[in-house]
């Protein structure tokens, strides 16, 4: 009979354990983590995270795994057990089987093509926004579970006309009039010039909300403890 995959899991979460306790003894932590993250984020500077990991620990090996699924997807392999940590944006409370630490808060701007019609507004609202094309990340991902859940409460229907699994191209296609879109600079990492406007929505406050998370119900490693520690020391000055 095949092993149950929690039974497993946990026989796994064993051995994990007493590696680090011998590892503890010999005054190393050695290990692999695997992280989870979001595509086109820049709020954190994750290669030179790694690179001060790999300088105090260089005998942990990190595994990197991008989205496939977004936000949605990521959750679910922190839960299974197939990441240890992952980058997980939120529109609410955290679920309580994971440990989460906010690490940005970031608005959301309506950007639009400089020729756009609404480039020349002050401002707009939800309302004047419901028939119109939109460019956003496929469902499951932080950014359109913020915007869906925006329109969702003002009983609005959006169009999302173009999806992109990397939300950092999406002025690509807003500059070229596909859609328009609700993103962050910094997201994008597109400057002043780019050929695209933010317009401010007057009756909706709409917020990107990042979070490093672990499994509340399994023990973290000491490798994954060392990267946390790190990612800790990199949130704390802004919060």
């Amino acid at each position: 009979m095949a092993v149950e995959y929690p039974a497993a899991r946990a026989t796994l979460d064993a051995a994990c354990a007493a590696k680090d306790a011998v590892n503890a003894t010999r005054g190393a932590v050695r290990g692999t983590v695997t992280l989870g993250t979001l595509t086109s984020i820049s709020v954190i500077d994750l290669p030179t995270l790694l690179a001060d990991l790999h300088a105090r620990h260089p005998e942990v090996r990190i595994q990197l795994r991008a989205a496939s699924a977004g936000t949605t997807g990521l959750t679910r392999q922190l839960r299974d057990g197939d990441l240890d940590i992952a980058f997980l944006v939120f529109t609410s409370a955290p679920p309580v089987d994971l440990h989460a630490r906010l690490v940005a808060e970031v608005p959301l701007l309506l950007m639009v093509p400089a020729d756009h019609p609404l480039a020349q507004r002050d401002s707009v609202s939800l309302a004047d926004l419901a028939g119109m094309p939109f460019i956003d990340g496929p469902p499951g991902y932080g950014n359109r579970m913020v915007v869906d859940n925006a329109f969702a409460a003002a009983g609005l229907e959006r169009t999302v006309a173009l999806e992109v699994a990397d939300i950092g191209t999406a002025a690509t296609y807003i500059r070229n009039k596909l859609g328009i879109g609700f993103m962050s600079w910094s997201m994008l990492d597109v400057s002043d010039d780019s050929g695209l406007v933010t317009v401010r929505v007057g009756d909706c406050d709409l917020t990107w909300r990042l979070y490093v998370a672990t499994s509340a119900t399994r023990p973290s490693s000491a490798a994954a403890r060392a990267l946390l520690s790190l990612i800790e020391e990199a949130v704390s000055p802004a919060q």
